[in-house]
C-alpha cells in the first residue's frame, strides 16, 4: 500500500508543479506579486531542477521590491544552467535598482543642480532638477 501512495505522489507532482505555475502566472497578470512569488515557491518546492520557476520568482520578486530575494534566484537560474539574455538584463535590473536606492553617485547622470546667487551674495537657492536629457 505505501509503494502504491509513493507512485501517486511522484505521478502526480508533474500535474502539481503544472498548477502552481498557471496560479503564479494567473496572478502576475493580476499583478498580485505577493501571490505569484507563493505560487512559484510551491512550484519550485515540487521540482527544484526547473529554471524558468526561479527566473519566474525572480521577476516576481523584483516586482515586489525584494531585490537580495530576486537576485538570488537569478543567480540560482544561471547555476542551473540557463544563461540566457533575459536573465541576465533581470539581474542587471537587479543591480541598477540597488545602486539607485543605496548610491548618492547614481543619480548624478540624472539630476542637475542649479545655483542661484548674486554676485558677491551667498547662495540663496538650491534646486535639483531632473535633467530632461535622461528622463526614459
Amino acid at each position: 500500500m505505501d509503494a502504491a501512495i509513493i507512485d501517486l505522489s511522484s505521478r502526480s507532482k508533474p500535474f502539481l508543479f503544472s498548477r502552481a505555475l498557471q496560479a503564479g502566472n494567473a496572478a502576475i497578470g493580476k499583478e498580485d506579486y505577493r501571490k505569484a512569488t507563493e505560487c512559484y515557491t510551491r512550484a519550485i518546492d515540487l521540482n527544484p531542477e526547473d529554471p524558468k520557476t526561479y527566473r519566474l520568482r525572480s521577476l516576481a520578486l523584483l516586482k515586489r521590491g525584494d531585490f537580495e530575494k530576486a537576485y538570488t534566484d537569478a543567480k540560482k537560474v544561471i547555476d542551473l544552467g540557463e544563461s540566457g539574455i533575459e536573465i541576465k538584463l533581470v539581474m542587471a535590473e537587479i543591480t541598477r535598482l540597488v545602486r539607485a536606492t543605496t548610491d548618492p553617485e547614481f543619480w548624478a547622470p540624472w539630476v542637475r543642480t542649479n545655483v542661484y546667487h548674486e554676485p558677491g551674495e551667498l547662495a540663496s537657492s538650491i534646486s535639483i532638477v531632473i535633467n530632461p536629457s535622461m528622463r526614459k
